[in-house]
């Protein structure tokens, strides 16, 4: 997904319909004053993207976990670290 559309807020708010169908196929960044304001994205896209997150955050869960049972972290431990 390397393409994206921009457009004004008042096109968008314009032909919302058409900016829609677009986001079907590549984002579409609404720019207000001239900045990127919001993104549009298809529902596909943003599962995409959530199920990536939380795979990379649960795998960085995993190495900070491992990393702690290397250095000798108990679940006691970490109970006394943590409120």
């Amino acid at each position: 997904m390397n393409k994206m559309k921009y457009v004004t807020a008042n096109e968008a708010k314009q032909s919302f319909g058409q900016v829609m169908e677009t986001a079907q196929r590549e984002p579409v960044i609404v720019r207000k004053h001239n900045r990127p304001a919001a993104v549009i994205i298809s529902p596909q896209e943003y599962d995409r993207m959530r199920n990536t997150n939380l795979r990379e955050f649960t795998d960085f869960c995993e190495q900070v976990s491992d990393k702690a049972k290397k250095k000798g972290l108990t679940p006691k431990e970490l109970k006394k670290l943590l409120p």
